[in-house]
């Protein structure tokens, strides 16, 4: 029975992402490749991993115990391939930013004013939700992360440098009977709000509580896909940036309503681990503003 590594970096990808599109994207695959990379990992090893459906894969009683078996090991590999990574002078800086249009917009300028000063020094580039991205850079796989600061602030392994503000946005299925140009936001009292990671949900809540609601009740997803398809299906609402990766190409019934309070509750931090000696990162932090 032979498993190969790419197989188990597939396995790892759908049952974060919950979603064999997500993680084709995110290993620059294409889908009908991890598909098929999973029905041969599922025959050797005797057992299905994902319980599959329309709205995308969620691991089986075998794959979830496999997945609580294997990712503590993925992960300690992951941070042994940084290691060595980091003891490599000419490698590239690698820089991880979150989908969202202005966090990128930050992320851009700081690259482009880094290579005016630094032409010699070399960044790539790459997007990942809030889980991937904190989780890269501990790895050592990403040195730099752009993302809200809520993510890294209280983490004793992140030191992170502020580099602007976001206008929060209600992101709300149109069948609440709310949008932009009008409609009592006092509704959402009422629903659901819909979040992906714990660490939001002072943010998130402290913008509710602003335009004079507190949610029914809040609901964490696994992925932001998945609570993507939450949005769409009208099981809640959500508090964020401007753009949710996925809901914006499909021409459905999502509305973007901005918010003019608790923008400082959104701020976006350019972060790097602890105790990194890279050059080549503080220069590159030197352009944030």
């Amino acid at each position: 029975m032979n498993i190969t590594l790419r197989q188990i970096d597939i396995f790892i990808a759908c049952a974060h992402f919950q979603s064999v599109s997500g993680a084709a994207r995110s290993l620059y695959l294409t889908q009908p490749v991890v598909s098929r990379q999973l029905r041969e990992m599922e025959e050797r090893l005797g057992m299905k991993l994902f319980d599959r459906s329309n709205r995308g894969v969620v691991l089986s009683v075998d794959g979830d115990r496999l997945f609580a078996q294997l990712d503590p090991i993925y992960q300690r590999f992951r941070i042994s391939v940084g290691q060595v990574l980091d003891n490599n002078p000419e490698r590239n800086l690698h820089i991880g930013c979150f989908h969202d249009p202005d966090t990128i917009k930050f992320m851009e300028s700081a690259i482009t004013r880094c290579k005016e000063q630094y032409p010699a020094i070399g960044i790539e580039s790459e997007f990942f939700n809030f889980h991937d991205l904190t989780d890269m850079l501990l790895c050592g796989l990403l040195d730099v992360i752009f993302t809200f600061s809520f993510e890294t602030e209280r983490h004793p392994d992140i030191c992170s440098h502020e580099v602007g503000v976001l206008q929060p946005f209600f992101i709300v299925p149109s069948i609440f009977g709310v949008s932009a140009s009008g409609g009592d936001l006092s509704i959402l009292g009422d629903k659901t709000l819909l979040l992906e990671v714990h660490n939001g949900r002072e943010a998130a809540l402290g913008v509710c509580a602003a335009h004079g609601f507190s949610p029914a009740e809040i609901c964490y997803a696994r992925s932001i896909l998945l609570m993507d398809h939450w949005i769409i299906e009208g099981k809640g609402f959500t508090v964020g940036g401007n753009h949710l990766p996925g809901l914006s190409d499909r021409g459905i019934g999502v509305e973007y309503i901005p918010s003019s309070a608790a923008a400082q509750n959104f701020r976006v931090v350019a972060a790097k681990r602890k105790n990194t000696e890279n050059p080549d990162i503080d220069r590159f932090l030197e352009y944030l503003g």
